[in-house]
């Protein structure tokens, strides 16, 4: 049968290597900027478009990761049969196993989900004073493993994968079985970049066996840098080093900062053109956060703060949608968009700044104040 390599680039040329290594036959490079008849490392290059005709029984590797998608949506245009595998990064850095292998199967009739951020714990340890996932309001809760697959398993029926999947919270190693918990995300999106966000505390207390897991999946950490976290920041990092598990830091966070505009008078277009697209998957749920956000605290207060909470908002196991129009719906602007100032540095005055602290929360950690 052999195989066709997707792109004859730098990750193409050393996919060839690597997969001739494995005793695999590579027949072909497809590529769409090199000359048809070319040959590089004395491997053919063809049209993508003539696939099906020189090499029909061919598997289909896409060896770069930055341009996997575009590629699937090509290959789906085509209506192409062959089968077609994407290639991970980690196989680049010689870290592929047989948890984490050379190549993935993927569906290119349907898309990924370029963004997911699963809350998997709603409380936290910190509690910190205007958390942007206000979790220093929310009840002790955790997301179940029944739960947790049923989502994962109807997102798989949707989408061919998801290019960045993060176990979120509140504060997610604080989840009794998040060993579990990664089991099914790995399992279930075995083309995810996998990360766990935390705010690193209890690193040094966790179980040997957690890191083991992460680092057998190929599984990283993404701790926010508060104050408490920069305190034990060596003692994350002495741990983390030797247990092989990656991790980063983001920069160090002093402040918060009010970023819910109850005037409801942001520009949607704007904002949606600053955003981070950061999509939550919350109670069966694909949307923005701050719906979900503005729902709890008009619950905790008693309050109302806007009508249009629940706007893009995607029950995945109701929606007749499919995963491309799930993608373009959250990928535009809505009502909602006006009521967040989250990106607009701009339009939050001095203020509306206050320091990092841990304390009782009050409505107006959150609320921008228009006076």
């Amino acid at each position: 049968m052999g195989i066709v390599i997707f792109g004859a680039g730098r990750y193409g040329r050393q996919l060839r290597r690597i997969l001739e290594h494995e005793g695999e036959e590579v027949l072909f490079f497809a590529d769409n900027n090199i000359p048809s008849g070319t040959y590089i490392d004395g491997i053919c290059v063809i049209k993508p478009c003539d696939i099906p005709d020189k090499a029909p029984a061919a598997d289909v590797y896409l060896s770069s990761p930055t341009i996997i998608d575009a590629v699937m949506e090509q290959l789906n245009e085509m209506a192409l049969r062959n089968p077609v595998f994407m290639v991970p990064e980690y196989v680049y850095a010689y870290r592929w196993s047989d948890r984490c292998p050379i190549a993935i199967r993927m569906d290119v009739a349907k898309p990924r989900l370029p963004y997911l951020e699963c809350k998997i714990v709603f409380h936290c340890n910190l509690n910190c004073n205007g958390c942007s996932a206000i979790a220093n309001i929310h009840e002790k809760e955790f997301l179940s493993e029944e739960d947790f697959e049923r989502d994962l398993k109807k997102l798989k029926e949707l989408y061919s994968g998801i290019r960045y999947l993060k176990l979120f919270g509140g504060e997610p190693l604080l989840h009794s079985h998040l060993e579990g918990m990664i089991e099914l995300a790995r399992s279930y999106f075995p083309d995810s970049e996998l990360v766990v966000h935390s705010n690193g505390i209890l690193v040094p207390q966790v179980k040997e066996s957690l890191l083991d897991k992460m680092r057998e999946s190929n599984v990283g950490f993404v701790f926010t840098l508060y104050p408490p976290t920069g305190v034990r920041k060596r003692q994350i990092e002495d741990r983390l080093n030797r247990a092989d598990v990656p991790y980063e830091f983001t920069q160090p966070v002093y402040e918060f900062r009010k970023y819910i505009d109850p005037s409801g008078k942001m520009d949607a277009g704007e904002v949606f053109r600053k955003c981070a697209k950061c999509v939550n998957l919350y109670r069966g749920t694909l949307s923005c956060g701050l719906g979900h956000g503005i729902d709890l605290l008009e619950r905790r207060y008693e309050t109302s703060i806007c009508d249009c909470k629940w706007e893009h908002c995607v029950n995945i196991h109701e929606t007749k949608l499919n995963g491309r129009e799930i993608n373009l719906l959250l990928d535009s602007p809505c009502e909602l968009c006006r009521y967040c100032s989250y990106m607009d540095y701009g339009a939050v005055a001095e203020e509306n700044y206050y320091p990092w602290a841990c304390g009782e929360a009050k409505l107006e950690d959150w609320l921008l104040d228009r006076a």
